[in-house]
């Protein structure tokens, strides 16, 4: 990883400090309240900045002002948002299938009305992963959304169905969905994937699989937060501190991540996703460990919910059941 020294003298440090670290604050605040549903608390932005302390690059004042920086260009999606993902997966999930069976010919004497009544009735919209995760929770918002009957996420006791489609909010990387998707045993004719967001390379690892991806929003290097390309630092006037704001970051996501026991050595979020979003009920390991971990002390601006693989890793004080 790419860290780097500094002291409170170096020059770049110096004119980091001449941004007004009040007035960034105040936009985030402002951006908390209109655009984050104000799901994250003052109190909990000022926890989060005291984190900065001045161990990665020598001067605390310029750690809280890049942090701040960063936190204003963090994407954080509401629930309306989640509903609103639902709705045009849906939607591009049935114009998908249309269009496969205009250019079969398969139900060419039906009317759309019919077409779709017959797309829903063969179909089987499905969790991707654990009945705990995240897909599970999408699955509720992705119902209601959509009008659709219980009939259809029933999967038990069909031997095999026309569609099988997987519904989750993110892959990024499209290992772990591989996975899942081969583990279930249900068999399907052709197989979907459903997502908010995804990447390139996770689509193509899928349709290697043949598997079809379709996604509310497919993100490039562009949201890669030290990407050459960054919409973070694409300013020109704020190009100059990524470097020293990458650092920052791999110093404290090595110190906070100590101990994790999956994440260790992922600095920069699970297979250096450098990532900069979030949803109102978690935010994924992708993501920059400075804005979720709660780990070693740290105060984290937005929650993580870890997963517990095996029985093992869990701690709980059975004293409150007794």
């Amino acid at each position: 990883m790419d860290k780097l020294s500094f002291s409170a003298s170096d020059p770049i440090i110096e004119e980091i400090c001449t941004m007004d670290l009040e007035r960034l604050k105040e936009l985030i605040y402002k951006t908390s309240v209109v655009a984050w549903a104000n799901d994250i608390s003052s109190q909990r932005i000022e926890k989060w900045l005291d984190n900065f302390n001045g161990s990665a690059i020598g001067d605390p004042k310029a750690e809280k002002i890049l942090a701040a920086w960063m936190l204003l260009n963090f994407v954080f999606y509401t629930l309306d948002d989640v509903r609103s993902f639902c709705k045009s997966i849906y939607e591009d999930y049935i114009h998908q299938k249309l269009i496969e069976y205009k250019e079969s010919g398969k139900l060419n004497h039906y009317g759309i009305p019919k077409q779709i009544e017959y797309i829903v009735s063969n179909t089987v919209f499905v969790a991707l992963g654990n009945d705990s995760e995240s897909g599970s929770n999408i699955l509720y918002f992705f119902r209601q959304e959509n009008h659709l009957p219980k009939r259809v996420f029933e999967k038990n006791g069909k031997a095999n169905v026309e569609n099988i489609v997987f519904i989750d909010d993110v892959t990024i990387s499209g290992i772990q969905a591989c996975q899942y998707i081969r583990d279930n045993t249900l068999i399907a004719e052709k197989k979907y994937l459903l997502t908010f967001i995804s990447t390139l390379d996770a689509i193509d690892r899928l349709e290697e699989e043949e598997v079809t991806v379709l996604s509310g929003n497919v993100i490039s290097d562009r949201e890669k937060c030290f990407s050459t390309d960054s919409y973070v630092f694409a300013n020109e006037d704020k190009n100059k501190f990524l470097d020293i704001t990458k650092s920052m970051c791999i110093s404290y996501g090595e110190k906070i991540l100590l101990g994790h026991i999956d994440l260790s050595d992922h600095p920069l979020g699970f297979d250096d996703g450098q990532q900069m979003f979030g949803f109102y009920y978690n935010t994924p390991d992708n993501s920059l460990p400075i804005f979720w971990c709660s780990l070693n002390k740290w105060s984290p601006a937005f929650k993580r919910y870890d997963k517990i693989y095996g029985r093992k890793a869990v701690n709980f004080d059975d004293s409150i059941y007794i």
